[in-house]
C-alpha cells in the first residue's frame, strides 16, 4: 500500500498542481492583470512541464527532508529573473511569480504528505 500512496502524492503533486496552477495562474492571475491593463504573460515553450518537474523535486524534496534545496532554488529563480522585476511594469508579473511559487510549494507538500500515507483513505492497515 505504500507504494500506492507515492504514486497518488506524485500523480497530485505533479499533473495535479499542473491542472490548480493553469486553473489560478493562467486563467484567473493573468485575466485579472489584462483587464487592469497590465502587460501580459509571455508565452513560455517549455512553461507546463518546468512547472511539473518543479512540482517533483518539491515533493521528492519533502519526503528525504532536504528543505535547503527549496531555498536555493528559489533563490536561482529569482536572481535570473530581477532586473526584469525591478521596473514598475512588471511587479504584475513578479507578483504572479510569487502566487505560483508559493502554490506549488504546497501542492507539493500535500504531494508528499499523501506519498508518506498520512491520508486516511490510503493508509495500509
Amino acid at each position: 500500500m505504500k507504494t500506492f500512496s507515492i504514486i497518488i502524492g506524485y500523480v497530485i503533486s505533479t499533473f495535479g498542481g499542473a491542472l490548480i496552477l493553469w486553473l489560478l495562474i493562467d486563467k484567473i492571475a493573468w485575466g485579472y492583470l489584462g483587464k487592469k491593463g497590465i502587460p501580459g504573460k509571455a508565452s513560455g515553450i517549455l512553461t507546463l512541464p518546468m512547472g511539473i518537474l518543479e512540482r517533483f523535486m518539491y515533493t521528492t524534496v519533502f519526503l528525504v527532508n532536504q528543505p535547503a534545496f527549496i531555498a536555493v532554488w528559489l533563490a536561482l529563480k529569482v536572481a535570473s529573473q530581477w532586473r526584469r522585476w525591478e521596473e514598475d511594469k512588471e511587479r504584475g508579473t513578479y507578483n504572479i511569480f510569487l502566487m505560483g511559487s508559493a502554490l506549488s510549494l504546497i501542492i507539493a507538500f500535500l504531494g508528499a504528505w499523501i506519498a508518506l500515507g498520512h491520508v486516511p483513505l490510503l493508509e495500509s492497515k
